[in-house]
């Protein structure tokens, strides 16, 4: 309200012996965050900061919030909030390794990545590295570090150097045993040898480009049909550059198009024959039915044409999802469904210009879909899924005229050829 110009003495109370305790309040002056009122990703983050607390102050102290008691008595709940969540995505439990090394120092390790496998035979060649390992464990640490020092004012990263910690983190061997007989090795080395024989054939591997979060989450469901073996997702936020008005420094400082040359293993400037050089022999791009989905493809389309063109010409490399807009199912179960608009008014057509009888559902997205109608989309993906085919140089020059800012005349005279009772797909 006056950036703390005001302060008061602090209140200081009798209490019974055993009943002690601290209470610290503040008024946050919201006009400076440009806020009226605490959203709740600011609430959620605070709440966050509670249960951080309570899980390293452990059963020494008591934390409230808003009257409440924190349901996090010890280190060790606070882990397992993160290990239950991790738990929902798999079947089996997470393996958990607990040591408390001093009043200063205690550890919980736990496999991410959790594949429980026998491995008969040692691999002298398999190339691990550091990170490799880190990726396929969790661990957690709760220390008390004399003089912290962060990063920054939110206090993520702790830049202390371990010489100033004010203590050491002598681990038992025995701790380090539990942690090697936990199934970590065994993951590492069933990873090394997915992923040399996924290497051997990239060909066979999809990556699919979602358009927000409902996109990406409906991609997630159909992966536990199809599996995660020759399945990748990358999440695009909004709709791509345009390449091919870009300047070299904006195509280089956006995100999304490094990205997507990094997943993909592309070259700058490398003519494909074959896709057996990339990560990913497919490019599955997954959009709402709309305006907005149509114009990603478009850019997406734009942006292979711009710097390989080769790999437009390679059948089956660029393909894109397609799911229903309606949906009319009748009282004895049978489903019929439709990719656009124009198809949907034909068959209402056909049946006098009403859908009696029918009961229909509209999808605004595909966050309109639901997870059991994602894994039916997964189940019958060929079905679903749509190939770009690459007929002719005209293909080239009609990508050049869509998103040229030097033909513009030639855009406008192409759009006013379009005829609205047309539809790409065809019935089922």
């Amino acid at each position: 309200m006056n950036n703390m110009g005001k302060k008061s003495e602090p209140t200081i109370n009798k209490c019974k012996e055993g009943e002690n305790w601290t209470k610290v309040s503040f008024k946050p002056d919201l006009a400076k965050f440009n806020m009226t009122h605490l959203e709740e990703d600011v609430v959620a983050l605070m709440k966050k900061r509670v249960i951080d607390l309570a899980g390293c102050l452990g059963k020494t102290v008591k934390v409230e919030l808003n009257g409440q008691r924190v349901p996090v008595k010890s280190f060790l709940d606070y882990v397992n909030l993160y290990l239950q969540s991790a738990l929902k995505s798999r079947p089996d439990s997470l393996p958990r390794i607990t040591e408390k090394v001093s009043d200063r120092w205690e550890i919980c390790v736990s496999i991410t990545n959790h594949i429980m496998t026998i491995v008969n035979k040692k691999n002298k060649n398999a190339n691990l590295k550091a990170h490799t390992v880190k990726n396929h464990l969790w661990v957690f640490v709760n220390a008390l570090i004399d003089n912290p020092a962060f990063d920054s004012q939110t206090k993520e990263t702790l830049t202390t150097r371990q010489g100033s910690f004010g203590s050491k983190c002598e681990l038992w061997q025995e701790f380090l045993k539990k942690v090697a007989k936990s199934g970590v090795v065994e993951s590492l080395l069933s990873w090394a040898d997915f992923k040399q024989s996924k290497e051997l054939s990239s060909d066979k591997c999809t990556l699919i480009l979602t358009e927000g979060d409902s996109a990406k989450a409906l991609a997630m469901v159909g992966i536990s049909v199809v599996g995660r073996n020759y399945y990748g997702v990358f999440l695009l936020r909004g709709k791509l550059l345009n390449v091919r008005e870009a300047s070299h420094k904006q195509i280089m400082e956006n995100a999304e198009i490094q990205n997507i040359k990094q997943i993909l293993g592309l070259q700058h400037g490398k003519e494909y024959d074959s896709v057996k050089s990339l990560r990913y022999g497919h490019l599955m791009i997954m959009t709402d039915q709309d305006h907005d989905g149509s114009h990603i493809k478009g850019l997406l389309i734009n942006f292979i044409h711009s710097f390989w063109p080769s790999l437009l010409k390679i059948p089956s490399f660029l393909v894109e999802f397609i799911t229903p807009i309606v949906k009319a199912t009748n009282k004895n179960g049978k489903v019929m469904s439709f990719y656009s608009m124009p198809e949907y008014e034909s068959w209402k057509e056909s049946l006098g210009g009403s859908a009696t009888g029918w009961s229909i559902k509209y999808y605004k997205g595909l966050g309109t879909s639901t997870s059991k109608e994602g894994k039916e989309y997964f189940r019958d993906l060929d079905k679903h899924k749509k190939d770009f085919v690459w007929v002719d140089e005209q293909d080239e020059d009609a990508i050049d005229m869509a998103f040229s800012k030097k033909k513009i005349e030639a855009r406008k005279n192409w759009l006013q050829q379009f005829e609205p009772g047309t539809y790409l797909y065809q019935k089922e």
